[in-house]
């Protein structure tokens, strides 16, 4: 069975590295005050968090994640994001799944929500999770960088999210899905 996401909560402005960016950026001190400036550095790392985020499939800070498919059978469901440390909601062919009746278990780098009892071939489930660090500093600091680069490099422009793109490569390779010997 594969779940794909089909909606990510939004990550609180408060828990956003904006002074962390903007040191990057080398801004001036009152770069607070000036109109749109803040907005402007949220908007750029929230789309550089998405971007590594779907790069790694890790969701760096704490949101709850939509994810939806059909069941293969079974009683195990692999969960598409790390790290997953909450199930919020559970339904099966649209029926609400009381909490007694799953868990979440780790299984090595990756999360499968197991079932107490085996699901049909073809069930629809739909899963939130609550997923992500709890804060920036809980983020692991390689992937704390590449967020950060990227939002430089979206900042200032195309040709340097392509010049960037070996280096913030290079800090996201460990944190990539491998399979059969190659990332994907």
């Amino acid at each position: 069975m594969t779940l794909t996401i089909t909606d990510r909560g939004d990550v609180p402005d408060a828990a956003l590295p904006l002074a962390e960016l903007a040191a990057l950026l080398r801004l001036p001190n009152a770069w607070e005050s000036e109109d749109g400036r803040a907005g402007r550095l949220r908007h750029l790392l929230r789309a550089a968090l998405r971007d590594i985020e779907a790069r790694t499939g890790r969701v760096l800070l704490r949101q709850e994640v939509r994810l939806q498919g059909h069941a293969a059978g079974g009683t195990d469901i692999g969960v598409p994001v790390r790290p997953a440390e909450q199930v919020v909601s559970l339904r099966v062919d649209g029926q609400a799944v009381a909490p007694i009746r799953y868990r979440l278990r780790a299984d090595g780098q990756n999360v499968v929500l197991v079932m107490d009892r085996a699901l049909r071939a073809g069930a629809g489930v739909e899963l939130v999770v609550l997923a992500g660090h709890a804060a920036w500093a809980d983020v692991p600091a390689t992937l704390a960088e590449a967020v950060l680069l990227t939002a430089e490099a979206f900042d200032v422009g195309p040709r340097e999210v392509s010049h960037e793109s070996g280096l913030i490569g290079a800090l996201l390779a460990p944190f990539r899905t491998r399979r059969l010997g190659r990332a994907i």
